[in-house]
């Protein structure tokens, strides 16, 4: 019993830390918006003196935030969308046909989640690029 308890409290406290190391970048990030420039390169990890909300406001202006935000939500939407249905059609099918046939099928989609996003959109972002489809709003 006691051994339990001990490898218990090992392993909270293995959660706390590797807890820590994950949440480590988004505070680094959260704190480092409110800095100027100058803070931000003499200590990246104490709190600002001054909180400073400009970082903010300049992001805003530059990035059009408005016009960037409706494209994400209008492309989001679309995507889920389509994703929906054809993936309802498709699970409809390998469900009523069986086989073995709908299971290498099924296993290829359960392959394809395993894929790394950044393995996908690195390479596409990069053809895109090349082929001069970035930022076509502007």
């Amino acid at each position: 019993m006691k051994k339990k308890k001990q490898s218990r409290i090992i392993l909270e406290i293995l959660g706390i830390i590797l807890a820590l190391i994950w949440l480590s970048p988004f505070y680094l990030m959260i704190v480092n918006s409110f800095k100027t420039k100058r803070e931000m390169f003499e200590d990246t990890l104490k709190l600002p003196d001054v909180f400073s909300f400009e970082n903010y406001t300049v992001a805003f202006e530059r990035l059009d935030f408005l016009k960037t935000f409706f494209n994400s939500v209008l492309i989001t939407v679309l995507a889920v969308a389509v994703i929906i249905i054809f993936s309802s059609m498709a699970a409809y099918a390998l469900s009523r046909r069986g086989g073995k046939t709908s299971g290498i099928i099924f296993m290829l989609f359960v392959a394809a989640m395993l894929i790394p996003f950044q393995s996908v959109m690195i390479p596409l972002v990069s053809i895109f690029g090349k082929l001069e489809m970035l930022n076509r709003g502007d």
